[in-house]
C-alpha cells in the first residue's frame, strides 16, 4: 500500500461533501484557505501531517483510512461490541 494523493483528495472531498460543508466552510473550521483545499482535493498539494490529523480529528476517522484508505472495520467492530457490553453491563448492575 502507498500514499496516493489524488485519492487522498478525493476521500477528504467524499467526507467534506457528506457532511454538506463547502470548501471554504471546512477552511475555515481547520484554519486554512480555500485555496488549500481545493489544492488538497485536487491532489496538488499534500500539507503537512498536522493538517492530515486536523482533518482526521474532525471528520472522526484515523489517520490511517485519511492518508491510505485503510479500513479496519475488525477492529471497529471489536471496539464497539465492548462498548456495547459494557454499556449493557452497568445498565443491568443498576437494576
Amino acid at each position: 500500500m502507498h500514499f496516493d494523493r489524488m485519492a487522498y483528495g478525493e476521500r477528504i472531498k467524499r467526507l467534506r461533501t457528506g457532511r454538506e460543508l463547502t470548501q471554504e466552510q471546512l477552511a475555515e473550521k481547520i484554519n486554512v484557505s480555500r485555496t488549500y483545499i481545493v489544492k488538497i482535493e485536487n491532489g496538488l498539494q499534500i500539507g503537512p501531517i498536522e493538517i492530515a490529523i486536523e482533518l482526521a480529528m474532525f471528520f472522526d476517522v484515523s489517520t490511517d483510512f485519511l492518508l491510505l484508505g485503510k479500513e479496519n472495520y475488525r477492529v471497529d467492530r471489536k471496539q464497539c461490541l465492548r462498548m456495547a457490553i459494557d454499556i449493557l453491563s452497568e445498565l443491568q448492575a443498576k437494576l
